[in-house]
């Protein structure tokens, strides 16, 4: 005995080689099984159940067929199909009567050994059993074509076509600049296994053509697409097993994209007196203006603006410019910060630090207010010297100053004061030397020193002579 196993909808049917059709996990429990009949099932919610009848012997054109239904179906709308082997022959025909015998069905030519029986749309739940197809004219049915249920041939059943699944995703939010390297993840599903075909449309207009699903894989990459406008849009997936389509879609919102800007170096190093320039490029998806500002901490160093293309090509602005050494640009190290603005999205922003290198040490020209001590009266004598000392870079200079003898002293020079910022340095010297010399020497030392640390020395010496003749 054959036995075939029908999965439809809340049902699964065995039909048997006798002829019984047997329900068995139906929700509604049937009473018995219904020997010679065919069982359908409708869940009221879905199209979800198809048989397809094979007749050893094929009908011949013009015959008619008449289809009985135990009970009358009322509530369900049924339709038939015939077919030579697997190709339809005509279109489906509607059952156009509400009595329990449905028919005459007719096909175009030629003869047909198949028929499909199918509920067309969803309806009320029930159960219905075709007990019989005969064969008739036009007008009323004949007898029944007892040969095609005694089920002397094989009874083939065929379940309807299970629809593909498609998911395109979670909507999506992304800037308009985006748009090249943003991929959908769109996905593909098929309960039978069929293989699969997918496209997409974005507001109803196709962006990407039929392709195959591999692996459930249905994404679809933006690059190189036609860029999509601000705002929200519509992508839709579809997905084809060739003989159902179907579809989910997703909502894709663009942005307007925030500007852009690139200095051409992030640090720079110029010396005391050294011009630069800082170039700068700036940039904007969307073709806004672009408006910008540099800053050294909250003073404005320059502002302006400018226009850069739609598609993100960069525009250069007006460099900055300064002098190393020169205010604002002073020896050390400055931060600045250049913001830009489209007047849109929020401002966007890059820094650069200027190193100011001092590496020239200071000068110094000191001047003695006198050389020579004379006479030689052991007595402690002022001397005041002008240190004379200059920085390039404008700072502050530091002095320093330290006296010696080329005899022993014993507390004969001293060094009162150094002031750094009038450059005056006050000495008591003694005018005393060795009776059986040439006379005594005083060397004052002073070093100037920047805030870079560049040191500069330089020497006075004061005299006090063994006697003015010998000199």
């Amino acid at each position: 005995m054959k036995t075939a196993t029908i999965m439809i909808g809340l049902a699964v049917l065995i039909l048997t080689g006798t002829g019984v059709a047997v329900a068995t996990t139906f929700d509604e429990a049937l009473a018995a099984p219904q020997d010679d009949k065919y069982l359908m099932a409708g869940d009221g919610s879905t199209v979800n159940w198809s048989i397809m009848l094979e007749f050893p012997t094929p009908l011949q054109w013009p015959e008619y067929v008449w289809v009985h239904f135990q009970p009358s179906p009322s509530s369900i709308n049924f339709a038939v199909q015939f077919y030579n082997e697997s190709i339809p022959v005509g279109s489906p025909t509607a059952l156009w009567s509400e009595s329990g015998v449905f028919g005459p069905f007719s096909w175009p030519s030629g003869p047909i050994n198949r028929m499909r029986i199918y509920q067309r749309q969803s309806a009320a739940a029930g159960v219905v059993y075709v007990d019989a197809v005969t064969n008739g004219s036009g007008s009323q049915p004949g007898a029944v074509c007892a040969h095609y249920l005694s089920h002397t041939g094989p009874l083939v059943a065929f379940p309807d076509n299970a629809l593909p699944s498609a998911n395109a995703g979670e909507d999506l939010t992304i800037q308009s600049a985006e748009q090249d390297v943003t991929i959908i993840s769109g996905t593909a599903s098929d309960p039978d296994d069929d293989p699969l075909q997918y496209r997409w449309l974005a507001d109803g207009t196709e962006i990407m053509g039929w392709s195959d699903v591999v692996d459930g894989v249905a994404t679809l990459s933006l690059e190189g697409s036609q860029p999509l406008g601000l705002g929200a849009h519509t992508l839709t997936l579809e997905v084809s097993d060739g003989t159902d389509t179907t579809s989910d879609s997703m909502t894709l919102t663009v942005i307007n994209s925030l500007p852009y800007v690139q200095p051409s170096a992030t640090a720079i190093s110029v010396g005391v007196g050294m011009a630069f320039a800082i170039d700068t490029s700036v940039a904007d998806f969307d073709g806004d203006t672009i408006s910008y500002t540099w800053f050294k901490g909250s003073d404005v160093l320059a502002s302006g603006s400018a226009q850069p293309p739609a598609g993100g090509d960069p525009v250069a602005i007006a460099p900055l410019t300064g002098t190393g050494g020169v205010a604002p640009f002073t020896v050390g190290s400055h931060t600045l910060t250049i913001v830009v603005s489209d007047g849109i999205n929020p401002e966007q922003s890059a820094t650069v630090t200027v190193d100011v290198l001092d590496t020239t040490a200071p000068t110094l020209a000191p001047a003695a207010s006198e050389t020579m001590l004379w006479p030689p009266n052991n007595k402690l004598r002022s001397v005041t010297i002008q240190a004379n000392a200059t920085d390039d870079s404008g700072g502050p200079v530091t002095l320093t100053a330290t006296v010696s003898s080329n005899e022993p002293d014993d507390g004969d020079c001293f060094v009162d004061s150094v002031d750094s910022i009038t450059g005056v340095i006050e000495l008591r010297l003694r005018a005393e030397r060795s009776g059986h010399g040439d006379g005594r020497v005083y060397t004052v030392t002073i070093t100037a020193t920047d805030s870079s640390g560049n040191a500069t020395t330089a020497t006075v010496e004061i005299t006090v002579p063994h006697d003015r003749r010998r000199r």
